[in-house]
């Protein structure tokens, strides 16, 4: 395990929309627990295993294409709302101002239509411990792991029925 791990391929397997769909209904309301229409998920980075100790240096992207009611809008911006320009647009303002989003939305027919982009980069260290084919992280997090030769395959779910599968080669 020991080594650098640089990225290779990203895979999102499972049902993404879900979990998206279930973020949002936590953060705001049920009302918007089918807003996602869709989304994807791609990532860069690289794991430098030295010890017990991890550093992970990554960057992931999420793209979500979002359909808004009036409802889920209302509970998003903490008022009262109908589908108008102004409240679409103050619905991308405000996911605007979180870090690393960008969201554009129109209106489309009696929805707020949202293409909406999220970039977490992070870069810090953890310990970790291994059991069997699991990574434990000291934070307590949970990660399926396969090595094969210079090949390392983790996999980290993400939501009931979603995972993030990263191919990784040693450096």
């Amino acid at each position: 395990m020991a080594g650098t791990w640089i990225f290779e391929h990203i895979c999102a397997e499972g049902d993404i929309k879900a979990y998206v769909n279930d973020q949002l209904s936590q953060s705001y309301s049920t009302a918007c627990n089918t807003a996602c229409q869709s989304a994807s998920l791609t990532g860069s980075g690289r794991l430098d295993y030295s010890g017990s100790s991890v550093f992970p240096n990554v960057r992931f992207t999420t793209t979500m294409d979002l359909l808004l009611t009036a409802d889920c809008l209302t509970a998003a911006l903490g008022q009262n709302e109908t589908i108008t320009t102004t409240s679409c647009n103050a619905f991308a303002t405000l996911r605007s101002r979180q870090s690393g989003t960008t969201a554009t939305c129109t209106v489309e027919v009696s929805n707020c239509h949202c293409a909406m982009t999220v970039v977490q980069s992070d870069s810090y260290s953890d310990s970790f411990s291994l059991s069997g084919t699991t990574i434990v992280g000291g934070t307590g997090s949970v990660t399926a792991y396969c090595v094969q030769g210079n090949t390392l395959l983790e996999r980290q779910a993400i939501g009931d029925n979603a995972y993030v599968d990263v191919t990784m080669t040693k450096q």
